[in-house]
């Protein structure tokens, strides 16, 4: 696949920031940096997918939309950029069906 180079100009807090978590993952910076990205554009490219349909035409679809981006970021600040880790929730909340269902709880 032919690569191209993008070049970041960052405050050295962000940049910290940036080691710090690539560091955790075992990752090198840049490539941490191109997950998010690819993370960002997955999500834009739903919602405007999603946003091109009749059914989000409207300027009540409009507000929605945005109320659910300032929501998004919201719960992205306060889990400082970590992405909730779906299947781990998932079977926590299986685990405790279960245990209501066999009477453990």
């Amino acid at each position: 696949m032919e690569q191209h180079c993008i070049q970041l100009f960052t405050d050295p807090e962000t940049e910290r920031r940036l080691e710090v978590f690539a560091s955790k993952r075992n990752v090198a910076v840049a490539d941490y940096c191109l997950q998010a990205i690819k993370r960002q554009l997955v999500e834009d490219e739903q919602l405007e997918a999603f946003r091109s349909t009749s059914v989000g035409k409207s300027e009540v679809d409009e507000a929605f939309f945005d109320s659910l981006q300032a929501l998004r970021e919201k719960i992205r600040k306060r889990r400082k950029g970590k992405p909730i880790e779906v299947d781990r929730v998932i079977s926590q909340i299986r685990e405790e069906r279960d245990d209501e269902i066999y009477g453990l709880r």
